[in-house]
């Protein structure tokens, strides 16, 4: 059991170069977990994506609609005012800290790609590599 940043997710849902290290990861251990917010962050990070790589329409649609039918994925709810204690304490994003609630409260990490959270959350948080080591 782990949770799974949005970056993971769109490794996963979003054919690129780190997608097979996804897919491996999903092999290694199937049961994900992710704060029930995570689909709104994603949508953020598909638009940025299908405009960088000029990803067309059909795709991006494709891709959305896929993010709704993982079922190695389970969303759950977070504490606010825990995520809020987690930011504070490591001064990080408001969206991060219900990632580190969540890993914490799963007493597991966060598997997340974010350099500067992997940094300020050492102990709740591993890269994808380091996960697949």
């Amino acid at each position: 059991m782990i949770v799974v940043d949005t970056n993971i997710i769109a490794y996963l849902l979003i054919q690129g170069e780190r997608t097979p290290a996804a897919r491996k990861l999903l092999e290694r251990d199937p049961r994900w977990f992710t704060p029930s917010f995570w689909r709104i962050e994603f949508l953020n990070v598909l638009m940025n994506y299908s405009r960088r790589q000029k990803m067309p329409a059909e795709d991006v649609r494709r891709v959305w609609d896929a993010s709704f039918r993982l079922p190695h994925l389970r969303e759950e709810g977070v504490d606010p005012g825990q995520a809020l204690e987690a930011a504070l304490l490591h001064r990080i994003s408001g969206y991060d800290a219900l990632f580190m609630a969540l890993a914490q409260n799963l007493k597991t990490v966060c598997v997340t790609q974010d350099k500067a959270l992997r940094k300020a959350v050492p102990r709740l948080t591993a890269t994808l590599d380091e996960f697949l080591e």
